[in-house]
């Protein structure tokens, strides 16, 4: 989830957050690995039920099309990837466009590049009822101390 968490923070779970509300786009969220449960993935959602995720070869505006690069569609408008700080160059193994399943969630690790997330067919699309918690504040290191939720 780097830059917004990096590797060794400590954080705090809503557990209570998704018992009287939905989960919600840009919510950081900590779920089990599918692959193996007794581990934990955080990732932030970035698609919910109904949402169509695609994923286009990219460049800036006045640049050809440069095959290495992608960017992230939801319901067709550019996803705001103010989160990730390098360009999107890892696609996954998922066939795109991806329609988001009723009751699923389409998550992202900010690290696009170095993240196995909803792009990877070990993790896919996530069950609300498979989210353990929202990330509600980082404790550890001291010195980033606080909320973790950028909006």
């Amino acid at each position: 989830m780097e830059p917004t968490l990096q590797h060794g923070n400590m954080v705090v779970l809503n557990r209570f957050s998704y018992l009287f509300s939905e989960p919600s786009i840009g919510d950081i969220v900590a779920f089990p690995y599918p692959q193996d449960p007794s581990e934990y993935y955080i990732k932030r959602i970035i698609a919910g039920p109904g949402d169509l995720v695609d994923l286009r070869h990219f460049s800036p505006p006045g640049q050809i099309v440069d095959l290495r690069h992608f960017r992230f569609y939801v319901n067709n408008e550019p996803l705001d990837d103010r989160f990730s700080t390098y360009p999107v160059l890892v696609s996954g193994d998922v066939v795109f466009p991806v329609l988001v399943p009723e009751n699923m969630f389409f998550v992202l690790g900010d690290n696009r590049n170095g993240s196995v997330d909803s792009r990877w067919q070990s993790v896919g699309t996530i069950y609300a009822s498979d989210m353990v918690g929202r990330v509600a504040i980082r404790i550890w290191p001291f010195n980033a101390f606080g909320s973790v939720d950028p909006r």
